[in-house]
């Protein structure tokens, strides 16, 4: 496969807009990947790894974009034995948060962290005891006020002056982290 790959390079024309494109998408996404990682912060990681390895359910809720990435939070939880609950359904969502107690957690995914649907849930799951984690571009959204623990995802908007179009990746590769720490024991 790599040599077809290095005969395929060879083939293409000098300043081919395509592959300069395709390398545009690929230094971006390599930049993304790198500052989602930097972004971590180790004492907020650690307590949520901590909160989410005994929860008893984790509820997990998200907006728009960001839930194809709350789905994926889900299958890679419950693969680990993990109860998790997931609605697309605002409504079913908030009725849920509020049953949950101290012994659970919710975990929310909003690149913008701003969602009143998903600020409704976090205060109404804080107010049980339930610890809030957050997943966002934006630490100071208002949704972030309203968490008890804030994972920090690239903030593209800051570090592009182009017009490439929104990603998940870097939301993904939070609850990647998240899923490769989990199976871990010692961490």
């Amino acid at each position: 496969v790599l040599e077809q790959q290095e005969t395929e390079a060879r083939k293409r024309p000098p300043n081919d807009p395509l592959h300069q494109a395709l390398l545009d998408l690929q230094n971006n996404r390599q930049e993304e990947v790198q500052a989602t990682i930097q972004a971590l912060n180790l004492v907020q990681l650690r307590k949520v790894l901590s909160i989410l390895r005994a929860a008893e359910i984790i509820e997990i809720e998200a907006n728009g974009s960001s839930l194809p990435v709350a789905m994926d939070a889900s299958l890679k939880l419950g693969s680990l034995g993990k109860r998790c609950m997931i609605s697309p359904v605002p409504e079913k969502a908030r009725s849920f948060a509020s049953a949950l107690t101290p012994k659970d957690a919710l975990l929310l995914i909003s690149s913008a962290g701003r969602c009143e649907a998903l600020e409704t849930a976090a205060r109404a799951a804080k107010k049980n005891g339930t610890p809030v984690i957050l997943i966002t571009c934006d630490k100071r959204s208002a949704l972030a006020g309203h968490a008890s623990y804030t994972l920090l995802a690239s903030n593209r908007i800051q570090r592009i002056a182009s017009d490439m179009m929104p990603s998940q990746l870097s939301a993904a590769l939070v609850v990647e982290v998240l899923y490769y720490l989990l199976r871990m024991e010692n961490l």
